[in-house]
């Protein structure tokens, strides 16, 4: 099964690759491509936000570079950072220690990783939450609901994203199903692959909750997860390039600003300093945002929209959400046009109110901002 499970998992390899998240690095390796590498870093970037930025706790972050380190070790350097806290700022319970160990992935993710990764290492991130003594169980329930909240809506609420309560109550596996359509019979709905786990532990006569994350697991199920099935099947994906689905708060890039110059660089100028002018609003709102700028061969405005059309279906293939055109229109009434995902669909909206707007189209995930989720 897993030979045949790494032959079907070339397709998407394949789609990865044209999209830019994958790169090959050696014969048999892949590594991250720069829309990969920025993947990745919303993924941690939401984890530590959704995970680790809560009420009441007291982070601090612990790297331990070795593979081979076991539970107890592990929660002896959290016992040692929460004494130094205690001693030295006079922090009290709950707060959180935040852990990264390098391992090797689950049996059930190796075919995946090594089909997409070419390795079966992996980052681990932990979070050592310690609550107070008479709250564990309540904690237990309120750190399953929030993470099962984050996975449901980072993965736009993909029902192949399962949560599982072990027999006694004390872990929660939430895991990814492969639901491969090339071989039905390759569907792993028994034994879905764990992404993250909740656990409630107990060492040294001290309870504490656990939450650990495997990075590259987490990365390519939502990649899979992203990559619809007509897009595997599609026998023209030559002539058309795949299209991935990503949550707002991880696509590579959020919005691709176009600045189109016309053919006789009527208004150059102008239009060149709106288009800075919303880079940089776009940057002080830590919207990611690519750029580029078009010079047309001539003023037919069906060049100017086919042009843009054909970088935008390219751009919309990774995820990008908003296309924002700036051209000497703009200059001369003040309008931007915007193109949504369906670019179809195409708004003109004035240029004030583009950053607002957009800004608020992509606020961070909502079910998981529950301030009062960890006490």
């Amino acid at each position: 099964m897993e030979r045949s499970l790494v032959k079907v998992l070339k397709e998407y390899v394949k789609r990865f690759e044209e999209c830019g998240f994958l790169v090959k690095s050696s014969k048999n390796g892949r590594s991250l491509g720069p829309l990969g590498s920025l993947l990745r870093q919303n993924l941690l970037a939401q984890w530590w936000r959704h995970s680790i930025k809560t009420r009441s706790t007291y982070d601090c972050h612990l790297l331990s570079p070795m593979v081979k380190n076991s539970t107890g070790e592990i929660f002896e350097m959290v016992l040692r950072t929460g004494e130094l806290l205690q001693s030295q700022f006079s922090v009290q319970r709950p707060y959180s220690v935040v852990v990264e160990t390098f391992n090797v992935g689950s049996p059930d993710a190796k075919p995946l990783l090594n089909s997409l990764f070419g390795t079966s290492s992996c980052l681990y991130c932990h979070v050592y939450h310690l609550p107070a003594p008479k709250t564990v169980g309540l904690a237990f329930d309120k750190w399953n609901r929030r993470r099962s909240a984050f996975w449901k809506e980072i993965s736009n609420w993909s029902s192949d994203f399962q949560t599982a309560l072990s027999v006694d109550k004390r872990c929660t596996t939430i895991g990814y199903c492969l639901n491969l359509p090339n071989d039905p019979t390759l569907v792993n709905k028994d034994t879905p692959i764990p992404v993250e786990t909740v656990s409630w532990l107990e060492e040294n006569d001290t309870a504490y909750i656990r939450c650990s994350m495997n990075v590259e697991t987490a990365l390519a199920t939502l990649l899979i997860n992203g990559l619809t099935v007509d897009d595997v099947n599609d026998q023209k994906s030559n002539l058309n390039p795949p299209m991935i689905n990503l949550h707002a708060a991880l696509a590579p890039y959020k919005i691709v600003l176009f600045e189109v110059i016309s053919a006789n660089f009527e208004l150059q100028a102008e239009v060149g300093e709106l288009a800075q002018r919303l880079l940089y609003s776009f940057y002080v709102s830590r919207l990611n945002c690519a750029h580029r700028r078009l010079t047309l061969q001539s003023d037919a405005n069906d060049e100017a929209s086919s042009v843009v059309k054909e970088l935008w279906q390219f751009y919309r293939s990774f995820g990008t959400l908003r296309a924002v055109v700036v051209n000497a229109k703009t200059a001369q009434t003040g309008l931007v046009q915007l193109w949504h995902r369906s670019y179809d669909i195409v708004e003109e909206v004035p240029i004030s109110h583009v950053k607002p707007k957009l800004a608020k189209e992509m606020l961070h995930t909502k079910a998981v901002d529950m301030e009062d989720f960890i006490e």
